[in-house]
């Protein structure tokens, strides 16, 4: 559940419900919502002509947003 998200990712030191703007009971389709808006923000493609230090922003921002999202959305990783 919601509570799992939380620690797991705290445990980490990640927060994938902060990184993706949901709550921490967000249903699947909030939290796929979310991420496919900051994803088409932050997609590196958007940033390449922006320059070099921007799009190396831009990447490590969309990286963050993925790895939320798949935290949030792995079975395995809520089971456990």
């Amino acid at each position: 559940g919601a509570w799992r998200r939380r620690a797991r990712g705290k445990a980490l030191g990640f927060d994938p419900c902060k990184v993706l703007g949901v709550v921490d009971d967000a249903d699947e389709r909030a939290v796929k919502k979310a991420y496919r808006k900051l994803a088409a923000r932050w997609h590196p493609d958007k940033w390449a002509q922006a320059g070099e230090e921007k799009l190396k922003v831009a990447d490590a921002k969309f990286k963050e947003i993925q790895k939320a999202y798949e935290m949030l959305t792995d079975n395995a990783y809520l089971d456990n």
